[in-house]
Protein backbone atom coordinates (compact mmCIF):
# COMPACT_ATOMS: atom_id res chain seq x y z
CA UNK A 1 0.00 0.00 0.00
CA UNK A 2 1.84 3.43 -0.79
CA UNK A 3 0.73 6.42 0.68
CA UNK A 4 2.23 10.10 1.49
CA UNK A 5 4.93 10.03 4.22
CA UNK A 6 5.71 13.59 5.47
CA UNK A 7 9.37 14.99 5.56
CA UNK A 8 9.18 17.08 8.71
CA UNK A 9 7.55 14.48 11.41
CA UNK A 10 7.75 10.87 9.28
CA UNK A 11 3.95 10.75 9.82
CA UNK A 12 1.34 9.74 7.78
CA UNK A 13 -1.61 11.41 8.36
CA UNK A 14 -1.59 13.12 5.15
CA UNK A 15 -4.78 15.26 3.84
CA UNK A 16 -5.85 17.37 0.84
CA UNK A 17 -7.05 20.97 1.73
CA UNK A 18 -7.33 23.86 -0.40
CA UNK A 19 -5.58 22.84 -3.36
CA UNK A 20 -2.41 21.73 -1.06
CA UNK A 21 -1.61 18.27 0.98
CA UNK A 22 -1.44 19.33 4.82
CA UNK A 23 0.10 16.98 7.44
CA UNK A 24 -1.81 16.73 10.67
CA UNK A 25 0.55 15.72 12.69
CA UNK A 26 3.17 18.56 12.24
CA UNK A 27 0.91 21.01 9.81
CA UNK A 28 3.34 20.70 7.03
CA UNK A 29 2.09 21.76 3.85
CA UNK A 30 3.16 19.97 0.29
CA UNK A 31 2.02 20.92 -3.04
CA UNK A 32 0.73 18.03 -5.75
CA UNK A 33 4.28 17.87 -7.23
CA UNK A 34 6.21 17.80 -4.01
CA UNK A 35 3.05 15.41 -2.55
CA UNK A 36 4.16 13.29 -5.60
CA UNK A 37 7.52 12.56 -4.20
CA UNK A 38 6.17 11.79 -0.47
CA UNK A 39 4.35 8.60 -1.61
CA UNK A 40 5.75 5.45 -0.30
CA UNK A 41 5.32 1.95 0.29
CA UNK A 42 4.27 0.88 3.85
CA UNK A 43 2.86 -2.44 4.17
CA UNK A 44 0.14 -3.30 7.10
CA UNK A 45 2.85 -4.82 9.39
CA UNK A 46 4.97 -1.45 9.36
CA UNK A 47 2.46 0.46 10.64
CA UNK A 48 1.17 -1.62 13.31
CA UNK A 49 4.85 -1.33 14.75
CA UNK A 50 5.08 2.51 14.33
CA UNK A 51 1.50 2.32 15.88
CA UNK A 52 2.48 0.07 18.71
CA UNK A 53 6.11 1.81 19.02
CA UNK A 54 3.99 5.33 19.65
CA UNK A 55 1.95 3.59 22.53
CA UNK A 56 5.00 1.90 24.22
CA UNK A 57 7.14 5.42 24.21
CA UNK A 58 4.11 7.22 25.19
CA UNK A 59 3.43 4.68 28.49
CA UNK A 60 7.31 5.20 29.50
CA UNK A 61 7.00 8.90 28.99
CA UNK A 62 4.42 8.86 31.05
CA UNK A 63 5.60 6.45 34.08
CA UNK A 64 8.87 8.76 33.84
CA UNK A 65 6.85 11.65 34.62
CA UNK A 66 5.41 10.13 37.35
CA UNK A 67 8.51 8.81 38.72
CA UNK A 68 10.03 11.89 38.37
CA UNK A 69 7.10 13.32 40.27
CA UNK A 70 7.29 11.38 43.16
CA UNK A 71 11.24 11.51 43.46
CA UNK A 72 10.37 15.45 43.57
CA UNK A 73 7.61 15.07 46.33
CA UNK A 74 10.04 12.98 48.31
CA UNK A 75 12.42 15.04 47.67
CA UNK A 76 10.47 18.32 49.10
CA UNK A 77 9.29 16.69 52.13
CA UNK A 78 12.85 15.82 53.01
CA UNK A 79 14.09 19.14 52.33
CA UNK A 80 11.49 20.48 54.23
CA UNK A 81 12.55 18.59 57.46
CA UNK A 82 15.56 20.14 59.17
CA UNK A 83 18.62 17.60 59.69
CA UNK A 84 18.32 16.18 62.78
CA UNK A 85 21.50 14.76 64.53
CA UNK A 86 21.85 12.36 66.80
CA UNK A 87 22.51 14.18 70.44
CA UNK A 88 25.22 12.48 71.78
CA UNK A 89 24.98 14.27 75.34
CA UNK A 90 21.31 13.13 75.64
CA UNK A 91 22.24 10.14 77.93
CA UNK A 92 19.27 8.93 79.58
CA UNK A 93 19.62 10.91 83.60
CA UNK A 94 18.85 7.38 84.95
CA UNK A 95 22.24 5.95 83.73
CA UNK A 96 24.57 9.17 84.66
CA UNK A 97 23.00 8.81 88.00
CA UNK A 98 23.64 6.05 88.21
CA UNK A 99 27.23 6.31 87.52
CA UNK A 100 27.87 9.59 89.40
CA UNK A 101 26.15 7.20 92.96
CA UNK A 102 28.84 7.11 95.17
CA UNK A 103 28.63 3.80 97.86
CA UNK A 104 26.85 4.46 101.24
CA UNK A 105 29.33 4.37 103.73
CA UNK A 106 26.65 3.58 106.12
CA UNK A 107 26.16 0.34 103.79
CA UNK A 108 30.37 -0.74 104.49
CA UNK A 109 29.63 -0.03 108.33
CA UNK A 110 27.29 -2.05 108.91
CA UNK A 111 28.99 -5.10 106.59
CA UNK A 112 32.51 -4.40 108.51
CA UNK A 113 30.34 -4.62 111.87
CA UNK A 114 29.06 -7.75 111.04
CA UNK A 115 32.50 -8.85 109.90
CA UNK A 116 33.41 -7.46 113.29
CA UNK A 117 31.05 -9.94 114.99
CA UNK A 118 32.87 -13.22 113.63
CA UNK A 119 36.06 -12.16 114.66
CA UNK A 120 34.49 -11.42 118.15
CA UNK A 121 33.20 -14.88 117.96
CA UNK A 122 36.72 -16.47 117.30
CA UNK A 123 37.65 -14.79 120.35
CA UNK A 124 34.93 -16.42 123.15
CA UNK A 125 36.94 -19.39 123.59
CA UNK A 126 40.61 -18.31 123.60
CA UNK A 127 42.38 -18.29 126.68
CA UNK A 128 41.63 -14.49 127.72
CA UNK A 129 40.74 -12.52 130.63
CA UNK A 130 38.57 -10.95 129.21
CA UNK A 131 34.88 -12.14 128.43
CA UNK A 132 33.80 -10.97 125.18
CA UNK A 133 30.21 -12.69 125.35
CA UNK A 134 28.74 -9.12 125.88
CA UNK A 135 30.46 -7.28 123.40
CA UNK A 136 29.74 -10.01 121.10
CA UNK A 137 25.59 -10.37 121.75
CA UNK A 138 26.35 -6.41 121.12
CA UNK A 139 27.85 -6.60 118.16
CA UNK A 140 25.44 -9.72 116.82
CA UNK A 141 22.11 -7.71 117.58
CA UNK A 142 23.36 -4.79 115.93
CA UNK A 143 24.45 -5.99 112.85
CA UNK A 144 21.15 -7.79 111.88
CA UNK A 145 19.59 -4.42 112.74
CA UNK A 146 21.92 -1.97 110.51
CA UNK A 147 20.90 -3.14 107.29
CA UNK A 148 17.47 -2.24 107.35
CA UNK A 149 18.59 1.22 108.71
CA UNK A 150 21.43 1.60 106.41
CA UNK A 151 18.69 0.68 103.53
CA UNK A 152 16.50 3.57 104.38
CA UNK A 153 19.28 6.14 104.38
CA UNK A 154 20.77 4.85 101.52
CA UNK A 155 17.85 5.36 99.28
CA UNK A 156 17.07 8.74 100.95
CA UNK A 157 20.37 10.24 99.84
CA UNK A 158 19.85 8.14 96.88
CA UNK A 159 23.29 6.50 96.97
CA UNK A 160 24.75 2.85 96.31
CA UNK A 161 25.76 0.17 98.12
CA UNK A 162 22.77 -2.65 98.14
CA UNK A 163 25.31 -5.47 97.85
CA UNK A 164 26.70 -4.62 100.98
CA UNK A 165 24.13 -4.37 103.04
CA UNK A 166 22.72 -8.18 102.18
CA UNK A 167 26.43 -9.25 102.82
CA UNK A 168 25.64 -7.45 106.10
CA UNK A 169 22.41 -9.57 106.76
CA UNK A 170 23.79 -13.08 106.00
CA UNK A 171 26.59 -12.57 108.21
CA UNK A 172 24.84 -10.88 111.30
CA UNK A 173 22.01 -13.75 111.10
CA UNK A 174 25.28 -16.32 110.77
CA UNK A 175 26.39 -14.37 114.27
CA UNK A 176 22.84 -14.84 115.65
CA UNK A 177 23.19 -18.16 115.13
CA UNK A 178 26.47 -18.41 116.66
CA UNK A 179 25.34 -16.36 119.38
CA UNK A 180 22.26 -18.75 120.41
CA UNK A 181 24.33 -21.97 119.49
CA UNK A 182 27.44 -21.01 121.51
CA UNK A 183 25.81 -19.00 124.60
CA UNK A 184 21.98 -20.57 125.76
CA UNK A 185 20.45 -23.98 125.64
CA UNK A 186 17.94 -22.18 123.28
CA UNK A 187 16.63 -25.44 120.57
CA UNK A 188 18.78 -25.43 117.82
CA UNK A 189 16.07 -24.17 115.12
CA UNK A 190 16.07 -20.84 117.17
CA UNK A 191 19.58 -19.91 115.89
CA UNK A 192 17.88 -19.21 112.48
CA UNK A 193 15.93 -16.19 113.65
CA UNK A 194 18.95 -14.27 113.19
CA UNK A 195 18.82 -14.38 109.35
CA UNK A 196 14.95 -14.81 109.51
CA UNK A 197 14.24 -11.34 111.28
CA UNK A 198 17.41 -9.67 109.33
CA UNK A 199 16.28 -11.01 106.20
CA UNK A 200 12.31 -10.15 106.78
CA UNK A 201 13.12 -6.43 108.50
CA UNK A 202 15.52 -5.46 105.43
CA UNK A 203 13.44 -6.87 102.59
CA UNK A 204 9.79 -5.12 104.19
CA UNK A 205 11.60 -1.66 105.83
CA UNK A 206 11.49 0.57 103.17
CA UNK A 207 7.31 -0.29 102.42
CA UNK A 208 6.81 0.46 105.76
CA UNK A 209 7.59 4.28 105.51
Amino acid sequence: MRKMRCEICDGTDIIKQNGYFACRGCGAKYTVEEARNLLTTIDDYSIEQVKEKATIESTQDSNLSEKDSGNADIFHSISAKPLQREDRTSVPKREKEHIKKRISIIAIASLLISLLGILVYSTLFSETRFDFRVIFIVVSIISILLPPVSKIIRKKKGTAGKAFEILAVIVGGFNVYCCIFALTSLPIITAYLGWIIGGIAYAVIDKLE
